[in-house]
């Protein structure tokens, strides 16, 4: 099932920034958010799949596709409500982030070389640095469309 918004109750865009720390939607998405079409719903979620798988490969990779995949099906969907059509990356990072039990290798997954030599270990440090850079990476989009420093 599709959550009506992106939003995931962190909205930063109250303080004044375009772009929200929280969804990663511009600030007038979100203002706007009720009179947009389906179509421009989709839009944006699409955009904002796009810009957090990004920043995911910049940490992850998928090492064993096969492992994955046994393991996704299993699950079903996740508690974020990603289901079976959604990259395998995005679904694997869900997973990762709600059970704290889990091993990134037992997903079939490797943190890349870059996220170790920066000092960080631990699922926390690696949600820290992913989410970071999906908002870098959402802010540069922000300014590259509308050709205003966010900061």
């Amino acid at each position: 099932m599709r959550r009506p918004t992106p939003c995931v109750g962190i909205c930063s865009t109250t303080y004044g920034d375009l772009v929200c720390r929280g969804c990663k939607r511009f600030a007038h998405e979100i203002v706007q958010w009720n009179g947009y079409t389906e179509e421009q719903r989709e839009e944006i979620r699409l955009r904002l799949r796009a810009l957090s798988l990004g920043a995911l490969q910049r940490y992850l990779s998928v090492v064993d596709p096969l492992q994955l995949k046994k393991y996704l099906a299993l699950q079903g969907s996740d508690p974020s409500g990603l289901g079976p059509n959604e990259p395998e990356l995005l679904r694997a990072y869900a997973l990762l982030r709600a059970q704290p039990q889990l091993d990134a290798a037992e997903l079939g997954l490797e943190l890349h070389m870059g996220f170790a030599n920066q000092g960080l270990t631990g699922r926390q440090a690696l949600v820290t640095a992913v989410e970071a850079e999906f908002y870098a990476r959402a802010e540069a989009q922000y300014e590259h469309n509308y050709k205003v420093t966010v900061r």
